[in-house]
């Protein structure tokens, strides 16, 4: 009898030793996935900020491309209504003293 009560706590203690290592496993892989979780987390946000370094390079460049085309083409107009203005200031100013001219009398 005394021999089963030995092998009965025996297996109670060995029982309890199990459930406190199957416990304690439980609670270091909780721990593992929250430290994945972060690392994951970490890993993807540093992903994000370099494609939206990337991303916001591109759009500068772009952006610096159409603003010299629109100087250039600033440009452009300018000198055609330079030119225009030169070829025909003369002219213009004629136009607009005969006018004049013409509404006094």
């Amino acid at each position: 009898m005394k021999n089963m009560i030995r092998k009965v706590i025996a297996m109670d203690k060995e029982a309890r030793r199990l459930t406190d290592d199957a416990r304690a496993r439980r609670e270091g892989s909780a721990r593992i996935i929250e430290q994945k979780k972060a690392e994951v987390s970490e890993n993807f946000l540093t992903l994000a900020r370099q494609r939206i370094d990337i991303i916001r390079a591109a759009e500068m460049r772009d952006a610096a491309e159409q603003w010299e085309q629109l100087e250039q083409q600033y440009a452009a107009v300018t000198a055609r209504l330079d030119e225009c203005r030169a070829q025909n200031a003369d002219a213009w100013v004629d136009a607009i003293v005969d006018r004049v001219l013409t509404l006094e009398d």
